[in-house]
């Protein structure tokens, strides 16, 4: 399968598992596939009920806590599908929320370099 191909297949997971656990999809999420790392950002992980609390006094911590948490146990569920589509370990993850850019970011380190497996685009 070429490179495109399966991120499009993974990215289309994260959004769905996304979609579900959230109650609406990101406004965009963008994936790469780069040797042994997957690098993952989504944008738009916030409630527009959250919006409106960062705004408080101690709610920017309250909702950057409450977010780091959920999107820690989000990051499991996408681990799963990695696996599975990939057929190929996670051994690590490092994952960051930024309320003020409304965005999550999250890097996945695989246990063997994907280079070798994969097609880019433009071979056949």
């Amino acid at each position: 399968m070429k490179r495109g191909e399966l991120e499009a297949l993974i990215r289309n997971e994260v959004i769905n598992i996304f979609k579900s656990s959230m109650g609406k999809g990101p406004q965009d999420t963008t994936l790469k596939i780069t040797k042994n790392y997957i690098i993952l950002e989504i944008v738009g992980i916030l409630m527009p009920g959250e919006k409106k609390l960062i705004k408080l006094e101690t709610g920017h911590e309250q909702v950057s806590q409450m977010k780091d948490s959920l999107m820690d146990i989000l990051c499991q569920d996408f681990i799963k599908i990695i696996e599975k589509i990939l057929q190929v370990k996670v051994v690590d993850y490092i994952t960051k929320v930024n309320v003020e850019g409304n965005v999550h970011r999250c890097l996945f380190i695989l246990e063997d370099n994907l280079e070798k497996f994969i097609k880019d685009s433009i071979t056949t």
